[in-house]
């Protein structure tokens, strides 16, 4: 049996889903293992608490204190998505200390590429030729198509289908059931609201809804996502 390796998991709100993931990996006969060590969130109510049987030690920043652990990054919503990536850069954590964790009923094709500090969660498919980039959370049954390219940050709710050719930008959020039709460019920080069918591509910031999706609204994006 390998030595369970230390982590160290940015944000508490989340750590429910986590625990189930890492309980089904280590379930699997054979694999990495994981040790939590404690969780780490800027909310200074959740200090001291216990979420899910870890403990939260402190604020973000005090990762430093952990030079021999690895971290999960599992912060991050609809209404977060935008600021993952200036917390990531303002933490300036060194993403190869980050892990990849994937559920062991998650598929990945051949030719496809996976980067640092993704969560693929149980019947995630991902198929040939699509590129994961960082920080990317696939949430259950979600499926990404052949030659897609999911930019960094970005966040897939679960049961989200994607067709071949599709860009999603970074630190998009593309809700629970929503399905993105064969070569559609989602816009930086772009929002599709559950359930929703997108047909056609949307600009950085957008939200869109419906059947067929229509945009909304728009919020300002950063030049830096």
């Amino acid at each position: 049996m390998p030595e369970a390796i230390p982590l160290v998991v940015l944000g508490a709100s989340a750590f429910g889903e986590l625990a189930s993931l890492l309980r089904d990996i280590h379930a699997a006969p054979t694999g990495p293992r994981y040790r939590v060590v404690t969780l780490l969130d800027d909310d200074a109510s959740r200090h001291g608490t216990t979420v899910h049987g870890a403990g939260v030690a402190g604020g973000l920043d005090r990762w430093v204190d952990y030079p021999e652990a690895a971290f999960v990054f599992l912060i991050g919503s609809h209404r977060s998505r935008i600021a993952r990536r200036a917390l990531l850069t303002r933490l300036a954590i060194p993403v190869e200390r980050f892990v990849t964790l994937r559920h062991p009923s998650s598929v990945v094709f051949v030719g496809a590429e996976i980067g640092r500090g993704c969560l693929l969660y149980s019947g995630t498919v991902v198929f040939n030729d699509s590129v994961i980039e960082d920080f990317v959370l696939l949430l259950p049954n979600s499926v990404v198509g052949a030659g897609c390219l999911v930019a960094e940050c970005a966040l897939i709710a679960s049961s989200v289908s994607m067709g071949s050719g599709t860009r999603v930008g970074p630190c998009c959020h593309i809700g629970a059931g929503a399905v993105i039709n064969e070569g559609i460019e989602l816009g930086a920080g772009s929002q599709v609201a559950m359930a929703s069918f997108v047909v056609r591509s949307l600009p950085d910031g957008a939200l869109c809804m419906g059947n067929p999706a229509q945009a909304l609204s728009k919020v300002a994006v950063p030049d830096a996502v």
